[in-house]
């Protein structure tokens, strides 16, 4: 089979598909479109009215898509913008056309929460009657060709366009990408967290403790409390000198044998600290300190 007769059988089986979902006063397209490389897209609907390849298009409803990371995002908010249109309806039914399995698939799994899981419960529950239905993108359909053009002018149209609404995973993949810290410049900070790796299995407490040592901000450190509160600064279990963090850590002599339990050397580096936190609370609870 030739690549026309190729397609023309699938605009058939399309063309079947819709027929066969049953009587309902509207057809509605939603696409999406996130251009290679952008953090923003758009998304479209296009009503109508019929299910053959002549159309009446009813209207055409455009977003742009603020923060999207992926083309799920765009598809996701095209067909939120359909159900939405489908729910002012009141009474009146449709079938919303999608090209995107996924969006579909979450929705059935109830996977989609949020604005879009609320719209399309709140669209179930109405008076008309909503289906959803997956078609083939790019097939040659005119209903998904005119939605897919649209969300393309969406994404790259004027910003006056009405923007959906952000998905939290989406401003958070923004942040991890966009927000970085600047590089350490304090030498021993930058050795505590020289090979940090976040911290799990310890309690709330001893989370909070680790933080602030590393910091060098603590008060189990006589020279930290003599600096902010006053008093002397000589550490209590050698009175070698002050108790600095590297002392607390590192150089106590009254503290030798029990560093060597817990980081396996008499003299663990600093960036201990940031890399073997359990090690470091149970370096504390050895002292005794909670």
């Amino acid at each position: 089979m030739d690549s026309e007769a190729e397609a023309q059988t699938l605009l058939e089986r399309v063309a079947g598909t819709l027929q066969e979902a049953g009587p309902v006063d509207f057809v509605v397209y939603a696409d999406g479109s996130l251009p290679s490389g952008a953090e923003s897209g758009g998304c479209a609907v296009v009503v109508c009215r019929g299910r053959s390849e002549r159309l009446e298009v009813v209207c055409t409803l455009r977003q742009r898509v603020l923060l999207a990371t992926s083309s799920y995002d765009v598809e996701a908010a095209g067909v939120r913008l359909a159900v939405g249109w489908v729910v002012r309806q009141g009474a009146a039914s449709a079938l919303v056309c999608t090209d995107s399995r996924a969006v579909l698939e979450s929705l059935r799994s109830g996977v989609l929460a949020g604005s879009m899981g609320e719209t399309y419960a709140a669209a179930l529950s109405a008076a008309g009657r909503l289906r959803l239905q997956w078609v083939p993108g790019h097939c040659g359909w005119p209903g998904m060709a005119l939605a897919d053009m649209a969300a393309k002018e969406a994404a790259t149209g004027p910003a006056g366009v009405l923007a959906a609404p952000v998905a939290l995973d989406a401003v958070r993949s923004f942040v991890r990408r966009r927000v970085v810290d600047p590089p350490i410049v304090h030498q021993r900070t930058a050795e505590v967290y020289a090979n940090f790796r976040r911290a799990e299995g310890l309690t709330r407490a001893e989370a909070v403790l680790v933080a602030q040592l590393r910091s060098g901000h603590s008060r189990l450190l006589a020279e930290y409390r003599a600096r902010v509160e006053g008093g002397d600064p000589t550490c209590q279990r050698c009175g070698g000198g002050p108790e600095t963090l590297e002392h607390w850590f590192r150089e106590c002599p009254a503290t030798r044998d029990l560093r060597l339990t817990c980081f396996g050397v008499e003299r663990p580096p600093l960036s201990k600290l940031g890399e073997d936190a359990g090690a470091v609370a149970l370096y504390i609870r050895g002292l005794r300190l909670l």
